[in-house]
């Protein structure tokens, strides 16, 4: 009789052994499916939030050399660098209309001068991006002097593929 217990206790115990088991796997799939939605949904919000550049203001130096205010809303632009400035204006000399794409610290190029937000500045060499609220002083040197009596257009696009269009000066 007592080893009839004993067997029938290991029993009870083994198959109580395997519930827990099985319910401690249920909870780590359980876990591990709640983590992957969680990120899914994440990356979800983050892919379809929309960048939004904007040009706030440009001026020309002399016919060869302008400054424009970039910022962004939305998401950053990363690597900020790996941006494109395309320019369309008049030679001076030639009264050709000039259209061409600027790269990054290339002659003719584009520079950034300083990133602001406020009172607070940085460099780019502290950190390759822009993110919202802070706006980028960029300096653009053109191929060929341009006619300061027609407008330079500028375009900044974003490696994202976001884009901003600005018209300096002109008549």
């Amino acid at each position: 009789m007592p080893s009839e217990v004993t067997a029938t206790a290991a029993i009870v115990a083994f198959v109580l052994m395997l519930i827990i088991a099985a319910g401690f796997m249920l909870l780590a799939n359980a876990a591990i499916t709640l983590q992957q939605s969680i990120s899914k949904t994440i990356t979800q919000i983050y892919t379809s939030e929309k960048q939004a550049i904007y040009i706030l203001s440009g001026f020309r130096v002399n016919a060869s050399t302008a400054y424009i205010n970039i910022t962004v809303k939305g998401t950053p632009i990363t690597p900020l660098t790996k941006s494109e400035i395309i320019v369309k204006y008049t030679d001076n000399s030639t009264g050709a209309i000039i259209t061409t794409v600027l790269h990054y610290k290339e002659t003719p190029g584009w520079d950034v001068v300083s990133i602001f937000n406020g009172a607070l500045t940085r460099s780019v060499r502290e950190g390759d991006y822009l993110i919202p609220g802070e706006i980028c002083e960029a300096v653009i040197h053109l191929p060929t002097n341009s006619s300061l009596s027609s407008p330079l257009l500028t375009v900044f696009v974003s490696p994202e593929g976001s884009s901003s269009m600005y018209s300096i000066g002109g008549g």
